[in-house]
């Protein structure tokens, strides 16, 4: 094909031979694809307004970056504690004083549960940052063993155009989706 583009033919070329390893050679030599949980994962914005965080309580995966954004004339600051409601700082992240319009963001890379607050503001104003492992999108059919199964599992579900073959999370399915894929399915998870 000339004026072709190498996703378009890796993309044509898994649509026929879902049968796994000469799909996946095909598309790593095309694409030169690799794994990367994070490199999909979108911003979660938090607002400070009205002496609130909001939202207050939120979950993301590993990786994922929060960004709160002061839209109070007040200073407030995002200050994580050493449990819920303890208002100790813990050492993790301080955003120190924010003033309006400032912003502070912070990318989790470990799972857990994450409690945070504003100094000058102490118990009435608090939230929660719940940290979660990222599923694998490579292991489409969730049994813990990246094979066939996933492959056509996902070859299936992206060709009715089901969201759950949406692997980088963009709200559509498209080649994209089968690069991000192919590329957690290589790395094992």
């Amino acid at each position: 094909m000339t004026g072709g583009c190498p996703i378009g033919l890796g993309v044509i070329a898994m649509k026929t031979t879902l049968n796994g390893i000469q799909a996946l050679g095909f598309v790593s030599a095309i694409l030169g694809a690799s794994a990367s949980g994070s490199a999909w994962a979108a911003p979660t914005d938090v607002t400070i307004m009205n002496f609130e965080f909001m939202p207050n309580d939120i979950t993301i995966t590993v990786g994922q970056t929060v960004t709160w954004t002061n839209r109070d004339a007040i200073e407030h600051t995002v200050t994580t504690q050493t449990g819920e409601g303890t208002l100790v700082p813990d050492g993790i992240f301080d955003s120190s004083i924010l003033n309006e319009g400032d912003v502070f963001s912070y990318t989790f890379i470990r799972a857990g549960v994450y409690y945070y607050y504003c100094i000058p503001h102490g118990s009435s104003m608090q939230g929660i940052v719940r940290v979660i492992e990222a599923p694998c999108v490579g292991d489409f059919d969730a049994d813990s063993d990246t094979d066939s199964d996933d492959i056509s599992g996902f070859f299936s579900a992206w060709e009715a155009g089901d969201s759950a073959a949406d692997a980088d999370a963009d709200g559509d399915t498209d080649s994209d989706d089968v690069i991000v894929f192919f590329a957690a399915w290589d790395s094992g998870c």
